[in-house]
């Protein structure tokens, strides 16, 4: 590829014209291997530049790439869900079983709060679902949906809009809705009106009861669990302090 040209401007027959001058040809970037890696080295490189690039080479550490898997291998394990054996200097897993919630703290309340907050809204929900046992059996005996399509049809016939009983599936006018039998038993002995408030009453001890469970775990749980997890382990707080009104 030819040399790049640079313009000059001389007056030729008094008009200003430019002649074209060769440029000198840039300096190649010589090429050097230093430790197995590839580095330009200019031309006029210097000697203490190379001899800088030596000393780097000299105090990187090379290791073996098994010995690097076996290092990453111990960090994964350190940092994992074990115990540490310090006899033998090695890592082994928790037991399944027999790991507690709060040894689990030595990984941060947070995990400690986590498996708490599963735990007791599981047992919460449990309790809701025990309520809601006389209404969704109440709810699966009415027949007050009738639907062509299976899947409608048993959806339909757990939620509220089931709920009740009219002679024939069919309630003619809206005093016949008011006054329809609690089961799809005629002549019927229970109206749906004289049980209303005992289901919804079950509805709403469903809702207290996580709204009460909500508030204590805010409010008491966690604070407590805090300040156990905190007396317990080792923390970043414990190294830190905090400085307030600093301008």
């Amino acid at each position: 590829m030819a040399a790049p040209q640079a313009a000059e401007v001389q007056a030729v027959d008094g008009v200003l014209r430019a002649i074209a001058r060769p440029m000198a040809a840039p300096q190649a970037a010589e090429v050097q291997a230093v430790d197995g890696v590839l580095v330009d080295m200019p031309d006029d490189g210097k000697d203490e530049d190379r001899e800088h690039l030596a000393q780097m080479g000299a105090n990187v550490e090379k290791k073996d790439f098994r010995d690097l898997i076996r290092l990453a291998k111990r960090h994964m394990a350190m940092t994992a869900c074990t115990i540490h054996d310090q006899a033998n200097d090695t890592y082994r897993w928790r037991p399944l079983f027999r790991t507690t919630v709060r040894d689990l703290g030595v990984y941060g309340v947070g995990v400690t709060l986590y498996f708490h907050f599963v735990l007791q809204m599981g047992l919460v929900f449990l309790l809701c679902a025990f309520f809601a046992i006389p209404n969704v059996y109440f709810n699966r005996v009415g027949n007050m949906v009738d639907s062509g399509n299976v899947l409608s049809n048993f959806l339909g016939k757990l939620s509220i809009a089931n709920i009740g009983a009219c002679q024939g599936g069919y309630c003619e006018t809206d005093a016949d809705v008011a006054d329809r039998c609690l089961l799809n038993v005629f002549p019927c002995e229970t109206k749906l009106r004289d049980v209303t408030q005992w289901l919804g009453l079950a509805d709403a001890i469903g809702i207290l009861a996580v709204m009460l469970w909500s508030v204590l775990f805010h409010r008491w749980w966690m604070p407590r669990m805090v300040a156990i997890n905190g007396a317990a382990n080792l923390t970043a707080a414990d190294f830190s302090i905090e400085i307030p009104l600093l301008p």
